[in-house]
């Protein structure tokens, strides 16, 4: 006798077939239904980093569409700091280019200058008259100095309280000197 089968649908599947005959049928018999994979066509984008200081490539990376792309390490550069990845990496659509983001570090501490403290350092004559004031110095940088005043009949003998090596807040510096 015949039989009728019918293929049960399967989501990401192509019925091919059954596994055996089913005509003449005279026992029990078990006939399987055959499918195969659909090939789910894979679009891949290309995802380049690029150091935005230098502008050079510093990657390249194929990345599967709505994948997210490996972040390379980040070029070190001398008085700057990395501060983050700008682009698209995390959920790639499209050919992209992902830059590196760096600010000024001139005290190489590994934080963003425009975020630490600047103070201002005043130098000042043995009669309080200002000589010079030098603004907005970066904390930890060298203390920025002046030529040596000069006062008619003396020697200049350095600065009261002696110039710090670094700044760590606003200072003030007096002139002194000998007969």
């Amino acid at each position: 006798s015949t039989i009728s089968l019918t293929a049960t649908a399967k989501t990401g599947y192509t019925f091919i077939g059954w596994d055996k005959g089913y005509t003449n049928i005279v026992e029990s018999t078990t006939v399987t239904a055959q499918y195969v994979r659909n090939e789910v066509p894979v679009t891949m984008y290309t995802v380049t980093f690029v150091d935005g200081d230098t502008r050079e490539v510093i990657a390249t990376q194929k990345v599967q569409e709505g994948k997210a792309a490996t972040l390379p390490e980040a070029p070190l550069h001398e008085n700057r700091v990395f501060i983050e990845w700008a682009g698209e990496y995390s959920n790639v659509k499209e050919n992209t280019t992902v830059t590196a983001i760096y600010a000024d570090d001139m005290n190489n501490d590994g934080i963003e200058d425009a975020t630490q403290p600047h103070y201002d350092i005043t130098y000042y004559d043995y009669n309080d008259a200002v000589i010079e004031v030098i603004e907005d110095v970066l904390v930890d940088m060298p203390t920025p100095t002046i030529a040596d005043p000069e006062r008619q009949y003396y020697t200049f003998n350095g600065w009261d309280p002696t110039v710090a090596q670094t700044v760590t807040d606003n200072a003030e510096y007096t002139a002194t000197y000998v007969p």
